[in-house]
């Protein structure tokens, strides 16, 4: 969220902690940042060789991270620390869970992962793959939460439906427009895009070029360029997380000088060569007013996801969004309350300008993909109403949680 004015009716404690990393961090603001890579390499690490051979072992996970290479059934993962694991397949290895079923084809490069199975060296024979990060619509991941002695006797649940190989033209141009036609029913103005990362198929609705304030959206230009300027690191890279994942808008303003300011959004477009991303914000300062897109944005994460030196970190940060914000706003409307697996950046905003901001943008199945849905309507709609809405409109786009489910008018 973007705030009219700071509120300093937080608690001493936590202001005294995050004085502490967001000097460190605005101190190295005053100072040139590195030069922009050229290219974009994938960071590497090595570790020191065993002793002896390790014993096979099993593990739940046995390896977690972002799908780098896939080799008929030699997979190449790359985890949190930079770590490449190969992950063996075999005719038994099952994919998906009961909650959450999965075929084959819907992991490609780029797909977050989790992996069980015995694990020897950096190679896992993978017994079960699943998408990590699935959460259940409206309800945060829970992994701690004790698994019940009894189950309860409920209604039978209906199979989810499967992500079909291609975009559904069809099913999505469907939803897309009923979900600009409901958007007019509240007198609320949206714009929505997708892009499908794996074919290069783009289709939208209503005015896909007009420019939103992208609220606390702009936190993944921030982010970006510090990832392309290799400034993710100690103090920088806990405050950018949070900055993400929580949508902490203190963290956000430590880290904002240290990307340019307000040129941030003029130097990603350049970067990846996208002309109708956006524009800096009208008052000096305001990193909420930055303008964007919906077509640009989408276009942005379809390049961040080819970005070796971005997508790692990003997808994971984004994945990873709490349902509670650092404001203490529910975050999980639009995308994150509808879609059966997903990785976002949501934004809100009133009280910088004229009117409210409501975005939910980001990756739906299994990353494969980009979405951005966003929305302006009167201050007086500010809150529910505009979570409410948005979260309509979701699901509009993504009947029973996934893009372009076949329906009866849109078989295939």
């Amino acid at each position: 969220m973007v705030r009219a004015a700071r509120s300093w009716s937080k608690a001493a404690l936590i202001v005294a902690v995050r004085l502490v990393v967001f000097a460190t961090v605005k101190a190295a603001a005053a100072t040139t940042g590195p030069a922009r890579s050229a290219a974009s390499p994938a960071p590497t690490t090595s570790a020191a060789a065993p002793t002896a051979a390790p014993a096979l072992r099993h593990a739940s996970p046995s390896a977690r991270g972002h799908i780098t290479a896939i080799d008929g059934d030699s997979w190449t993962i790359s985890t949190a620390e930079g770590a490449a694991v190969t992950v063996a397949l075999n005719g038994q290895t099952a994919f998906g869970t009961q909650s959450a079923p999965a075929v084959r084809d819907q992991f490609t490069v780029g797909t977050r992962v989790a992996v069980t199975g015995l694990l020897s060296g950096n190679t896992v024979r993978a017994e079960r793959v699943i998408i990590a990060g699935t959460h259940s619509p409206g309800k945060p991941p829970s992994p701690t939460t004790p698994t019940p002695t009894a189950p309860t006797p409920t209604a039978p649940t209906p199979p989810a439906p499967t992500i079909p190989p291609a975009m559904n033209r069809c099913a999505v141009s469907t939803g897309l427009n009923q979900a600009v036609a409901y958007a007019s029913t509240r007198d609320v103005q949206a714009s929505l895009a997708v892009y499908d990362t794996a074919t290069g198929t783009y289709t939208s609705a209503g005015d896909a070029d007009a420019e939103y304030s992208t609220a606390s959206v702009v936190k993944i230009l921030i982010a970006t360029e510090l990832l392309l300027t290799d400034q993710i690191n100690g103090d920088t890279a806990s405050t950018a997380s949070l900055m993400v994942s929580a949508s902490d808008d203190d963290a956000a303003d430590a880290l904002y000088g240290l990307v340019g300011g307000d040129s941030v959004v003029t130097t990603i477009a350049d970067h990846y060569g996208i002309t109708n991303l956006g524009s800096p914000p009208a008052d000096a300062g305001q990193w909420g007013e930055t303008k964007v897109t919906a077509d640009g944005l989408v276009h942005l994460y379809a390049k961040l996801k080819a970005d070796p030196q971005v997508w790692p970190w990003l997808s994971t940060a984004m994945a990873a969004t709490t349902r509670v914000a650092a404001d203490g706003t529910d975050q999980y409307f639009g995308i994150a309350a509808v879609a059966r697996n997903w990785a976002v950046k949501q934004g809100w905003m009133t009280g910088l300008g004229p009117g409210a901001t409501y975005a939910s943008t980001g990756y739906v199945d299994g990353g494969r993909y980009a979405v951005a849905i966003l929305t302006y309507g009167s201050a007086d709609q500010y809150g529910q109403y505009m979570s409410d809405t948005i979260t309509q409109l979701a699901r509009d786009l993504l009947p029973g949680g996934v893009l372009g489910a076949p329906t009866s008018s849109c078989p295939t």
